[in-house]
C-alpha cells in the first residue's frame, strides 16, 4: 500500500483511472484494483455504475439482453403485484405502481447504468440460461448447447454436431454465442412485456373480471395432458373478446399494433441491425444498397429464434408445465443435500409470478433433469389472506378449442403465440405453422439442430421456406 500510494499513476487525472478501471478484464480484477489504495477505492465507489456496466458488456455475452429482461421480468412482476393488490382492496399510492406498459427502450444499460444487485441477477440469468439449454441438450436431444463456447457447464462427452470454433472462426463462434444467448435473454423480455397485456383483462374494474379471476386462480389442471374444461360461459366469453389478445377472429391491425406494436418494433430493429456481424453486439456496419434482403432476413431470424427458445423452455420444464399441479405450493420437490438457485421467471402470464429453481452447483445438474417452477407469493389482501395467482394456461387452452369449434381461428397458434403471429405476418407477410415438440415441422428440427443459431446467410441457405413468401 506505501509504494502504490506514492506512485505516478495517482497522479493522473480521474478520468484515466476510470478507464484503467474500465479495462479490467472481470469484476474480480475491478475489485482488486479498488483494493489496493484508498484514492483508487474512492474512484471505483463514485464511478462503480459505470465501470461495472461497461465490464460486463464485454465479457458477459449478450449483457445488454440480458439486463433488459432482468428489469422487465422485476417490473413486470411489480405490476402484477399492484393489479392484484388493488383488485382485493388494498390502496397502492401512485409512486409505488409501475407504468402501465414496461418501457422497453428504457431498460437498457445506454439509459441507465446498471447496480450490482442487477449485475449479480445477471449474472444468476445467464448461469440458468446455461442449465437450461444443458437440459435440452442432455434431456431432449436439442442440439443448442453445443453450438456456444460461452458457457462454464461442460459436456460428459463432446457432441458431434456441437461448433468446433477453431473450424468455424473466431467471429462465427462469437455471432453464435451471441444469437443463443440474447435469443433465449429476448425470450423472457418478451414474456415479461406481454404479460401485462394479458392480464390486464382480468384486472379491469368490471364485474366479469372479478368472476374470472376467481375461476382462473383456483386448483389447477393435474392431468398430463390438458383437457379443455370450459372454464367461461358465453357472458365471459363476450366479454374476454373485446380485448385485442384474446380475440384472433376481429382484432384489427390497428388494436393489435397497440398492444404488440412496441415490442415488434424493437426486435424487427435489434435483428436488422445485427444481420451483417461486425463482431459487435449491435452491427453498425454500412450496407450495401439492396442489402434489404439481409436486413430483413436478420429479422426473420431474430423472431423465430426467440419462438424456438419459447419451445426449448416448454420442453425443459415440461414436468411442471404440462403437469401443472406440481408448480403449486410446495417447496422444491428434491429435498436432498442439493442446495439451489432461485431465479425469477414471468412465463408470458401463463402461471402468474414464478421462482425457478434449479441446481446451485453445476456437478448437481445431471442428478435433476428438469427446472422446477414454484409459484411466489405476490402479497396479502385488505383481508390480511395471501393473493391468489391468475394463471391462464388454461383459458388459452380453451379459447383455442372456442375458435376451432367455430372454424374461424385462422391458425393453429396458441394464443401465448400470438404476439409472435402477429409480427411475422404484419411486418413480413408470413404465415407460421407451429406444432409442439421441436419435432413435427421442418424448422422444429431445424431449430433442434442448432444451425439456426448461425450466421444470417446461413439461415437464408437452410430455412429458403421461410423467407419465400417475406414481403420485401
Amino acid at each position: 500500500m506505501e509504494a502504490i500510494s506514492h506512485s505516478p499513476f495517482l497522479s493522473l487525472p480521474n478520468e484515466i483511472h476510470i478507464e484503467v478501471f474500465k479495462r479490467c478484464q472481470s469484476l474480480g480484477e475491478a475489485v482488486a484494483l479498488a483494493a489496493t489504495c484508498q484514492q483508487l477505492q474512492s474512484i471505483w465507489k463514485n464511478h462503480q455504475k459505470a465501470v461495472i456496466s461497461h465490464i460486463c458488456s464485454n465479457c458477459i455475452v449478450a449483457f445488454d439482453d440480458a439486463l433488459r429482461a432482468v428489469r422487465a421480468i422485476d417490473m413486470a412482476e411489480r405490476q402484477y403485484q399492484v393489479l392484484a393488490l388493488q383488485c382485493s382492496g388494498v390502496n397502492v399510492v401512485d409512486a409505488e405502481k409501475p407504468p402501465k406498459r414496461i418501457p422497453i427502450q428504457q431498460l437498457g444499460a445506454f439509459s441507465n447504468p446498471p447496480s450490482p444487485d442487477e449485475i449479480t441477477q445477471v449474472l444468476d440469468f445467464k448461469y440458468f440460461i446455461e442449465v437450461a439449454l444443458f437440459l435440452a441438450h442432455e434431456e431432449k436431444n436439442i442440439h443448442i448447447f453445443c453450438q456456444q463456447s460461452s458457457s462454464e457447464i461442460r459436456l460428459p462427452v463432446p457432441c458431434e454436431r456441437g461448433i468446433n470454433p477453431s473450424n468455424a472462426g473466431v467471429s462465427a463462434a462469437k455471432e453464435t454465442d451471441f444469437k443463443i444467448y440474447a435469443s433465449m435473454y429476448r425470450f423472457f423480455l418478451v414474456s415479461a412485456v406481454l404479460s401485462s397485456v394479458y392480464w390486464e383483462p382480468l384486472f379491469a374494474d368490471h364485474p366479469t373480471a372479478a368472476v374470472l379471476r376467481r375461476k382462473l386462480s383456483g386448483p389447477l389442471v393435474t392431468s398430463v395432458h390438458y383437457q379443455p374444461q370450459r372454464s367461461f360461459g358465453e357472458e365471459e366469453l363476450s366479454y374476454l373478446r373485446q380485448w385485442a389478445c384474446y380475440n384472433k377472429r376481429r382484432a384489427s391491425n390497428a388494436q393489435l399494433d397497440e398492444i404488440f406494436g412496441e415490442l415488434g418494433d424493437y426486435l424487427v430493429k435489434r435483428g436488422g441491425e445485427e444481420a451483417v456481424w461486425d463482431g459487435t453486439v449491435v452491427s453498425n456496419t454500412q450496407r450495401p444498397s439492396g442489402d434489404r434482403d439481409t436486413q430483413a432476413a436478420g429479422a426473420v431470424q431474430t423472431i423465430m429464434m426467440i419462438l424456438g427458445c419459447h419451445e426449448l423452455f416448454w420442453c425443459v420444464a415440461q414436468q411442471q408445465l404440462s403437469c401443472a399441479a406440481r408448480a403449486v405450493e410446495r417447496a422444491p420437490a428434491w429435498l436432498d443435500d442439493i442446495r439451489y438457485k432461485r431465479f425469477p421467471v414471468t412465463f408470458l402470464g401463463i402461471h402468474g409470478a414464478l421462482d425457478a429453481w434449479i441446481p446451485k452447483h453445476t456437478a448437481d445438474i445431471s442428478r435433476h433433469p428438469c427446472i422446477q417452477l414454484l409459484t411466489r407469493p405476490v402479497g396479502l389482501g385488505a383481508d390480511g389472506r395471501p393473493l391468489a395467482q391468475v394463471r391462464l394456461l388454461g383459458m388459452f387452452h380453451d379459447l383455442l378449442i372456442y375458435d376451432l369449434r367455430d372454424g374461424s381461428a385462422g391458425s393453429n397458434l396458441p394464443y401465448e403465440l400470438g404476439f409472435f403471429e402477429y409480427l411475422l405476418k404484419r411486418k413480413f407477410g408470413l404465415k407460421v405453422r407451429f406444432e409442439w415438440g421441436f419435432s413435427r415441422t421442418a424448422y422444429s428440427r431445424y431449430l433442434a439442430a442448432g444451425t439456426a443459431f448461425r450466421g444470417v446467410e446461413q439461415f437464408r441457405r437452410d430455412v429458403p421456406d421461410i423467407l419465400s413468401s417475406c414481403a420485401l
